[in-house]
């Protein structure tokens, strides 16, 4: 009703409980129907989110672009940084709303329930936190360890309880035989495949690890799994790629399968060879993390600044343009707004023909489907707007072909709020750059 207030449903809605407002702002009502007390609980979890778009005029006081000076003159400074992350819309539609907890602006039953956990009713998490402990430090922990991506998503697995156990399999009504092929064991879990199994325990003696298990490993493989990862926290990267991730206990795992399904097992001493033969093969391709680059805008800035370049057919730059903005709520919006600004001015400048490139895929996404992203619906309604020559066309690019926007925008950051920049010339110190960027182009 919010979104899509032409549909049936809002309509009916409308004409019997809020002639006069919003879905926002009515009120329940005398003798209200079952289905409208129902939409009225959810209003005031609806209020903690969503924002209101300025559409053309016919339902809100808006024109193109605010009035800088007399905003500054009315309202406190803070404030005037909120109002300038609102971006006004230059087209003919009305005014929606949106939701400010994610990208696309669509509220979801996801988003809603957060709301009511984290805002409204946050007594519920801590009474949760207080009944059962929280397994979030322990799965963060695995996906921050140096190695493979394949290990860690088997370590994920083991914690979640995914793993084609006996005991998970019999649960599915895919076997009838809880027990472990190997020793005997009446109910063959993932902690007994991993830690508790004499063969894995085995494993893990001939392992660097094994003091990490004496005398015995853990009833839970939450404990064991925990002393393990933070044990390797401590390491030193070298030393946790030789001791731990290729691996004990993922390949432990692999012998097990071999020997249910193939009817032939893997020897401990094997399974030694095998984690040192993937630790050789994985060392030569391992991706360290790597750290931010340097022009990237650091979290909770005022300011935000965007830039862009455009190109001729030899790839060599025509004209550049960089301008500062009050700090947006998302980088995406930013995007949104560099390139409304740039079709603004290739508009003005007379080029007719004209291929838009960005790095950022959610914001063609935005452009193709609109409909799925309330929250950039004035930049949507502004960059696909008529314009007088321009036929513009949209597409992705590389990180690595839009080094020298970014390197633009950064210079520009010290500029006065709202000062732009336009040139017809290339600065000398970036085109050592803009040759390196040619062979990244497409054209």
């Amino acid at each position: 009703m919010c979104t899509n207030p032409n549909s049936l449903l809002a309509k009916v809605f409308k004409g019997r409980y809020f002639p006069q407002c919003s879905p926002l702002e009515a009120r329940l009502g005398s003798r209200p129907s079952f289905d409208w007390s129902s939409i009225h609980i959810a209003q005031g979890l609806m209020r903690q989110g969503m924002r209101r778009n300025f559409g053309a005029g016919p339902n809100d006081w808006d024109s193109d672009e605010w009035k800088w000076q007399n905003i500054q003159t009315l309202f406190a400074e803070e404030d005037v940084a909120l109002i300038g992350q609102i971006k006004p819309a230059r087209g003919t539609k009305d005014g929606g709303f949106s939701w400010i907890h994610n990208n696309d602006g669509a509220y979801t039953v996801k988003y809603g329930y957060w709301i009511w956990s984290h805002k409204i009713n946050p007594e519920s998490i801590t009474q949760q936190h207080d009944a059962a402990p929280s397994l979030n430090p322990i799965y963060q922990a695995v996906w921050k360890t140096n190695t493979s991506p394949r290990i860690q998503g088997f370590m994920w697995r083991a914690l979640a309880n995914c793993l084609a156990v006996a005991h998970n399999m019999s649960k599915k009504r895919l076997t009838k035989c809880k027990q472990c092929p190997r020793c005997g064991a009446e109910d063959e879990d993932v902690n007994h495949v991993l830690f508790t199994c004499p063969y894995a325990r085995l494993v893990w003696a001939l392992s660097p690890l094994a003091f990490l298990f004496y005398p015995t490993p853990s009833s839970s493989v939450y404990t064991n799994m925990a002393n393990l990862l933070l044990h390797v926290n401590e390491m030193k990267d070298d030393e946790i790629s030789m001791r731990l991730f290729y691996g004990p206990g993922s390949y432990g795992e692999f012998g097990r399968q071999e020997m249910t399904f193939a009817s032939r097992g893997n020897r401990p001493g094997r399974i030694k060879l095998q984690k040192q033969l993937y630790k050789t093969l994985w060392s030569g391709r391992r991706i360290r993390r790597q750290s931010p680059r340097l022009h990237q805008l650091a979290k909770g800035s005022s300011t935000c600044s965007v830039a862009w370049i455009l190109r001729d057919d030899a790839r060599n730059g025509r004209w550049y343009g960089a301008k500062t903005y009050s700090s947006l709520i998302s980088s995406l919006e930013a995007e949104a707004a560099a390139l409304t600004w740039a079709m603004a001015v290739v508009d003005n400048l007379g080029f007719e023909e004209v291929v838009f490139e960005s790095d950022s895929r959610s914001l063609i996404q935005a452009i193709a489907h609109p409909a799925s992203w309330p929250r950039l619906q004035c930049y949507i309604d502004d960059i696909t707007g008529g314009r007088r020559f321009l036929k513009a066309t949209f597409t992705t690019c590389r990180r690595e072909a839009n080094g020298i926007a970014d390197c633009i925008a950064k210079s520009s950051l010290s500029k006065p709020l709202y000062s732009a920049i336009l040139d017809c010339s290339i600065p000398a110190w970036l085109s050592p750059m803009l040759e390196k960027e040619k062979p990244c182009v497409t054209l």
